[in-house]
């Protein structure tokens, strides 16, 4: 049952990214076509603008965002705007997420599957993630250029509370 339950969640998570990617296709139809309508270039900048400033905003000057925006422009009047459709890429992709996750959470299965007392296994089970949670706070440390073992302490402790969290709600 544990199992399949980790399945369903990876089967989830897996659509979950297909229908994101068609989201995000679909924006970038919304914006071809806002942008079309446009009678001005001023116009037409100011909804590339609306899109893209909040990401840009902290990363850039004003004048960078205004070229940009103008690079955006060139790049949708040249374009076809893609339609907002389920791809071959978008399956497969949703097939990789749902593995990872299988693959990833397989470790927290085990416990279920070879410790006979439900308690002890649910604790051993937490254990196996709490550790895993540090050991990719300590890589994520490393990776952004921060103190490791803060980080991985930082992520263990997300985690902890989100074990109790889980404990609380009867999981």
């Amino acid at each position: 049952g544990i199992f399949g339950c980790n399945l369903a969640w990876a089967i989830v998570d897996g659509v979950m990214y297909v229908l994101g990617e068609v989201f995000e296709r679909g924006r970038k139809t919304r914006l071809f076509r806002e942008v079309a309508k446009t009678k001005t270039e001023a116009a037409a900048l100011a909804k590339i603008a609306a899109e893209l400033d909040g990401p840009l905003w902290e990363l850039t000057t004003p004048q960078e965002r205004v070229q940009m925006h103008r690079w955006v422009l060139a790049v949708l009047r040249r374009e076809k705007p893609e339609p907002a459709r389920v791809r071959a890429d978008d399956l497969l992709g949703g097939v990789a997420v749902a593995l990872m996750i299988v693959t990833a959470t397989f470790p927290i299965v085990i416990p279920y599957l070879v410790v006979s007392d439900p308690n002890l296994a649910v604790r051993v089970s937490h254990t196996i993630g709490l550790t895993s949670l540090f050991l990719v706070g300590v890589w994520w440390g490393r990776v952004v250029g921060g103190s490791p073992l803060r980080i991985g302490t930082g992520v263990t402790l997300i985690g902890m509370a989100l074990v109790l969290v889980t404990i609380a709600l009867g999981g």
